[in-house]
């Protein structure tokens, strides 16, 4: 969703982050894109709702050897506090902290646009301070 101005979007988020859809007990999150895009790239970029975008299917390899896995974050970490920190080694595709009722785990994941980059991000990261303590920084084994 795209807005007019940026207080009808900090208001959305305000009100929408962390609630329910309809009478389900499922949250929704809503947090703020800060990509420089068009609505029209972003519907490109990702197919029927899933994680990965489009261009990381089977016939490319997928997302083995892309995608990272983070541990031992802060609490306190937000998704784009990491994409802006992982960016250092390459583009970085996707960023997200787990969370789990509404409240991070302390883990994220990073997908980045090429397998070079995420070995960088391993080699450059484990094992080093972020705001605080110190990272866990392996490949995703769980990324297909």
């Amino acid at each position: 969703v795209e807005y007019g101005n940026p207080a009808d979007a900090k208001k959305a988020i305000s009100m929408l982050n962390d609630s329910f859809v309809g009478d389900s007990k499922r949250p929704i999150f809503v947090r703020e894109d800060r990509e420089d895009r068009t609505f029209a790239q972003s519907v490109q970029k990702f197919s029927n709702f899933s994680r990965a975008p489009r261009n990381f299917n089977s016939s490319n390899g997928g997302l083995k050897g892309k995608q990272i896995f983070v541990g031992n974050l802060p609490y306190s970490t937000s998704w784009q506090d990491l994409k802006d920190h992982f960016r250092q080694c390459g583009n970085v595709v996707r960023a997200d902290v787990i969370m789990e009722h509404g409240r991070s785990k302390g883990q994220g994941t990073v997908l980045f646009e090429s397998r070079e980059a995420a070995q960088k991000a391993i080699s450059m990261f484990n094992d080093t301070e972020f705001q605080g303590r110190a990272l866990t920084v392996p490949e995703d084994r769980y990324a297909n």
